[in-house]
């Protein structure tokens, strides 16, 4: 954060401050620099692209006092490659760690389900990205 208290823009080429990434269970409450949209990279994984199911209640937290978005769920594009291991970062923390997976019956696709702490949130908008974990 800088001193005037806002966060820096975003940037390209994210990695977890504080040198090379743990594993994945141990990923919680890392903080991400350069957290970014699009292109970020993440210690040795990428950023997945996911479409968030609820995106929109991200980008307006606190304006239903008794709603929180904590249950990330999404569908993952691209090839299916699940079990993948993730993690899911909130305003660029690490908030929660997971895998992908495809439910038993349908064709839904590679699907991501995480749940993540209701203090990870802020009020108004919210970023929360999907990446690889190594």
């Amino acid at each position: 954060m800088r001193d005037d208290g806002h966060e820096p823009a975003p940037q390209l080429g994210a990695r977890v401050v504080g040198g090379a990434f743990p594993r994945a269970h141990q990923a919680a409450n890392l903080r991400v620099a350069g957290a970014g949209e699009g292109l970020a990279r993440w210690a040795a994984g990428d950023q997945v692209d996911v479409e968030l199911s609820y995106k929109r209640d991200y980008a307006n937290v606190g304006a239903d006092p008794t709603y929180a978005p904590v249950h990330v769920v999404g569908q993952v594009n691209g090839p299916d490659r699940h079990p993948r291991d993730i993690a899911v970062a909130v305003n660029g923390t690490i908030r929660a760690v997971g895998n992908t997976f495809k439910l038993a019956v349908g064709d839904s696709g590679e699907l991501v389900s995480v749940m993540v702490p209701e203090s990870a949130l802020r009020k108004g908008r919210n970023r929360v990205q999907v990446f690889l974990a190594p």
